[in-house]
């Protein structure tokens, strides 16, 4: 089916208010300039969106900021950052972007990043609860869906997520 990201984005952000609020973070979640929509199962973009959103929320630093962000994407990737899935040849793509403000990643966890009961390591990370299957999650349902997702972090910068899914 056709989805508006904006729309679907900004739904699961709201239901994360309540705990952003708590842990003093800022969300926004910008407005595209034009309408982007990808063709894919309302429900499977909801669940990834809420993956990395609450994944940005339980990591982000108090008083950091959180923003979700939307574009056209290439049909590959750029050479910096970490991939799982892949794109169907010239098809038009959409993106959207989590990225947070917090620590980023040790540079040694990326490339097992969206493995299953992957956690990496870093005092803030293991003081959260998880089992590590988000991101795999995520990554698979993103698969079905002949996307990708694309991980970059730069330590002490933050992280960024950005699902890449063919447009509508």
């Amino acid at each position: 089916e056709s989805v508006d990201l904006h729309a679907r984005a900004r739904t699961v952000v709201a239901a994360q208010e309540a705990e952003a609020a708590r842990r003093e973070l800022q969300v926004t979640v910008e407005h595209p300039d034009e309408a982007l929509r990808a063709w894919c199962p309302a429900v499977l973009l909801d669940r990834i969106l809420a993956i990395l959103v609450e994944n940005a929320v339980r990591y982000t630093p108090a008083g950091g900021r959180i923003t979700v962000e939307f574009g056209h994407a290439s049909s590959t990737a750029a050479p910096d950052v970490i991939v799982a899935g892949s794109t169907c040849g010239h098809q038009p793509m959409v993106a959207c972007t989590v990225r947070n403000s917090g620590a980023g990643l040790p540079d040694c966890s990326t490339t097992r990043l969206f493995e299953p009961f992957f956690r990496p390591d870093g005092a803030e990370i293991q003081r959260e609860r998880g089992a590590g299957l988000g991101l795999f999650q995520a990554r698979r349902m993103i698969e079905l869906m002949h996307g990708r997702i694309e991980a970059c972090t730069n330590d002490g910068e933050g992280t960024s997520f950005t699902v890449v899914l063919p447009a509508a």
